[in-house]
């Protein structure tokens, strides 16, 4: 089975106690085969409600870095439906970056995303075991990341295509630069 590495930005956390709805302003979706990038996806979108400022002070987002973007549209979200036909989806959290992708599918009106199976694979849960066996305290992407690169498994540069499709938005905490973290991550934690 295909999978499709899916990562959003947001205007919030996903750990905020806050009841308010978080909105996606950047995702990127990899659609992998024999852990190759087969078809990618890049959208940045305007947020409609204030980005909280710490999601900005870790996402980078600001008004300038987003003048060129444009409202979510349904066409969109149909490309998206498109990229994880018949796919597995996988993330960092992906049931956090699921969640605001189907809110935004629902408000168009549009049917549930096409994948292969409803269970996704969290990355994030996969590299756990690897931070306890090896004493890192911290969870989450960047952990994981960071001990991998420990272990010898450092994340290989970015293919200069994605890099320019995500229009140099490539680095962490950014859509892009945490889709083709994961898939690194998910490369180096399936295959054993």
């Amino acid at each position: 089975m295909d999978w499709i590495i899916v990562d959003c930005e947001d205007t919030g956390f996903s750990d905020t106690d806050t009841p308010i709805p978080q909105q996606p302003i950047e995702l990127a979706a990899l659609r992998v085969r024999d852990w190759q990038v087969t078809a990618r996806l890049y959208c940045r979108w305007q947020p409609s409600i204030a980005v909280q400022p710490k999601a900005a002070a870790v996402n980078g987002y600001t008004g300038a870095n987003w003048i060129d973007a444009g409202w979510m549209h349904e066409r969109d979200m149909d490309a998206f439906a498109d990229i994880a036909r018949g796919a597995q989806w996988a993330g960092s959290f992906p049931d956090y970056d699921f969640r605001l992708l189907d809110a935004a599918r629902r408000a168009f009106g549009m049917p549930a995303f096409p994948l292969g199976t409803h269970r996704k694979i969290d990355v994030g849960t996969l590299g756990a075991p690897m931070l306890r066996a090896l004493g890192v305290t911290r969870g989450g992407m960047d952990a994981i990341v960071d001990t991998l690169a420990f272990l010898g498994m450092v994340v290989p540069p970015m293919p200069a295509d994605l890099a320019a499709e995500a229009r140099g938005r490539t680095g962490p905490h950014t859509a892009m630069g945490d889709a083709w973290r994961t898939l690194h991550a998910l490369r180096c934690l399936w295959r054993p």
